[in-house]
């Protein structure tokens, strides 16, 4: 299992800042690889949601689902299917692949993590 995570403190409480977390067509104000999101169906947890974005110089797009949502503090979400120019694929050639975001009270405001497991899959040159 490969574990990427990044953490940043923000001047604001965790319900200011959910909103932005819980809403994928906000994505894109936080999340640099996110260009445009959208909700397919459904909401709170099991809702199904589309990012698309650019990663490593290639159009991608992420259709997840909603696997935990505790408001205020913590959304994950699953990996079904990704896509790389179009084509199935995955741009940091994982086999499967869960995401996270927490939010944690900190002194004046929160810690934000941002956390992406993924199981390492092989690269498939005609799919990247």
């Amino acid at each position: 299992m490969i574990e990427f995570a990044r953490s940043r403190h923000i001047e604001a409480t965790p319900d200011r800042i959910w909103p932005y977390v819980a809403d994928v067509t906000a994505w894109p104000r936080w999340f640099t690889e996110a260009e445009r999101g959208e909700v397919v169906s459904g909401d709170g947890q099991g809702r199904r949601q589309r990012m698309y974005g650019h990663a490593r110089g290639k159009a991608t797009e992420i259709d997840s689902v909603v696997t935990a949502w505790e408001p205020p503090t913590r959304l994950r979400w699953h990996h079904e299917a990704e896509r790389v120019d179009g084509r199935p694929g995955s741009v940091v050639f994982a086999k499967d692949a869960t995401a996270e975001v927490t939010i944690a009270p900190e002194g004046s405001g929160s810690l934000v993590t941002y956390r992406l497991l993924s199981a390492a899959g092989t690269p498939l040159p005609d799919r990247i």
